[in-house]
């Protein structure tokens, strides 16, 4: 068993984590990410989590959080050369955590490419690794919108209607030629728990739910989302999400961070 690390403001939650059954066999992993001599002070990684649940990637409850990134996380680090990190998962506001990522205030993220944020902050290409190879993880994600409105989406274009009114809560990153050619404007939603009001309300037109993982159906909202609202097929966008880091901590510990992506591509290697 290992220690993981929950902290909410000055207060530091402990959690034991089971062991995770260990998806990858290739002793390659042992020989080529095992190599690289790893030197990390003895305080935590410092990783930081939103602190409202994202199904079905994160769900927080009394300052603890789970999801499917959180299981992806921690069998990350119980990888044999990794092992002897600890993570320290600190709960804050999204937008929190994106301005400690570049402060240097949290070691590591997990999240979509930005262009403004890799000036500030160190995303794998930054470490000679091709994006397209240090996916993390990805996701689909749809529109929502009323039942009763007749336009839809065709992958490319909206039919029945020139542009929306978009939702959108913290985290969810659209490319800009899509948001230019699909969003009439945008409302930012804070509470995520009220966002499908806004559809029935006719606040916007449309909110954005994941609707796939991995390529595979998957909507966690559904049991929440109302009767009178329809998910919209196929997906709006593909959103995939790297291993993020601060610049403070790369600079300190570039072989880590390189050693920690590398033994992600392995792992989604073993696993596909």
């Amino acid at each position: 068993m290992r220690l993981i690390y929950f902290r909410s403001g000055d207060r530091v939650f402990k959690a034991r984590v089971s062991n995770i059954v260990r998806l990858w066999t290739t002793v390659t992993l042992l020989f080529v990410v095992g190599a690289t001599s790893l030197v990390y002070a003895s305080e935590s990684l410092k990783v930081c989590v939103p602190d409202q649940s994202v199904p079905p990637f994160y769900f927080v409850q009394d300052n603890r959080v789970s999801g499917l990134t959180l299981n992806h996380l921690n069998a990350l680090f119980e990888q044999p050369n990794l092992s002897d990190i600890g993570i320290e998962y600190i709960p804050e506001p999204w937008q929190r955590c994106l301005k400690d990522i570049e402060s240097g205030g949290v070691d590591m993220l997990v999240a979509g490419y930005s262009q403004e944020r890799a000036m500030k902050a160190v995303y794998p290409d930054s470490m000679g690794v091709d994006l397209e190879e240090s996916v993390f993880s990805y996701a689909q994600i749809c529109l929502v919108k009323k039942a009763s409105d007749q336009w839809s989406w065709d992958g490319d274009k909206l039919v029945d209607k020139d542009q929306v009114i978009l939702g959108l809560e913290p985290g969810f990153l659209i490319p800009e030629e899509r948001m230019a050619e699909t969003a009439e404007r945008v409302v930012s939603v804070w509470d995520v728990s009220q966002k499908y009001e806004l559809v029935k309300l006719d606040r916007v037109d449309a909110v954005l739910t994941v609707c796939g993982v991995m390529d595979e159906v998957n909507i966690p909202d559904r049991a929440i989302i109302p009767s009178d609202l329809d998910v919209v097929f196929p997906p709006y966008i593909d959103s995939p999400v790297y291993l993020v880091f601060s610049a403070a901590f790369y600079r300190q510990f570039p072989d880590t961070a390189k050693a920690i992506v590398d033994a992600s591509h392995l792992l989604n290697m073993s696993i596909k």
